[in-house]
C-alpha cells in the first residue's frame, strides 16, 4: 500500500472577520494573530457576569415583591 508524503499542516487560520455576541462583524487585518481570551480580559457590555448578578437581584426582587402582593391581597 502506497503512503501520502508528509506534508506540513498550516498553522494559521484564512479568517475574513468574526462575529461578536450582538452579530456584528469585526474586520481582521491580514496576518494578524488571535488570541485565546482568559477570565482576566474585559467584559463588554451586559456580558459580564457583575451585570447578571444586578439582573438576578433585580429578578429575586420582583419576584418577591409578587409573593408579597399575594399574600397581602
Amino acid at each position: 500500500m502506497a503512503t501520502a508524503p508528509d506534508k506540513p499542516s498550516r498553522t494559521e487560520a484564512s479568517v475574513d472577520g468574526l462575529i461578536d455576541e450582538n452579530g456584528s462583524r469585526i474586520d481582521v487585518p491580514p496576518h494578524s494573530e488571535l488570541k485565546v481570551a482568559n477570565d482576566h480580559e474585559a467584559t463588554v457590555g451586559a456580558t459580564g457576569p457583575t451585570n447578571w448578578w444586578l439582573y438576578g437581584l433585580i429578578a429575586l426582587a420582583i419576584i418577591v415583591a409578587i409573593l408579597l402582593l399575594m399574600q397581602v391581597l
